[in-house]
């Protein structure tokens, strides 16, 4: 059974990012975070037991403005809402693809200008080629997104659990 994921806020309790539930657990014990709200749900060490964590906050601000985003499979899937360039479906992210615009079989590098989030069926349908010469187009050119693109919460898919609903409304 896959586990919930948590939800990063920052120190202003803005949403930040998700993570598996490990590395949040793994900041709570290291106290860089406080929990704001946790799942039913608990995991066991040999000597202790924790509910897992639904919503955590840094307990310092994080200023974001300034730092580039990394290019990361998840920068570029919340860069492009989880959905596929291609065909602009919404998919979870174990149903999604990088593609690489310009293949990297004819010189294409691994840059944000030239990966887009595709689905396994479009992935297949462009192969080794670029959109037009499979027929597929791109809705807009991709590029470097700024940390607010991702922070207004297109960062969490539609299937986003219920205890994040109140952190993620836009004033």
């Amino acid at each position: 059974m896959e586990r919930p994921r948590t939800l990063l806020l920052n120190g202003s309790y803005e949403p930040l990012t998700s993570m598996g539930w490990q590395k949040a657990i793994a900041l709570v014990l290291t106290e860089k975070v406080d929990v704001i709200e946790a799942y039913e749900e608990r995991v066991h060490s040999p000597s202790s037991s924790w509910r897992i964590p639904a919503v955590i906050r840094l307990r310092q601000y994080l200023h974001l403005g300034w730092l580039p985003v990394p290019f990361s499979r998840d920068n570029v899937f919340a860069r492009d809402g989880f959905r596929c360039q291609y065909c602009l479906e919404l998919f979870r992210p174990a149903d999604l693809n990088l593609d690489h615009v310009v293949p990297r079989a004819k010189g294409g590098l691994r840059t944000w200008d030239n990966v887009v989030t595709s689905c396994i069926p479009c992935n297949r349908r462009k192969r080794d080629r670029t959109p037009k010469e499979a027929g597929l187009s791109l809705p807009r050119a991709p590029k470097e997104p700024r940390w607010a693109q991702l922070v207004r919460g297109d960062l969490i898919p539609n299937d986003r659990p219920g205890e994040w609903e109140p952190w993620l409304r836009v004033a």
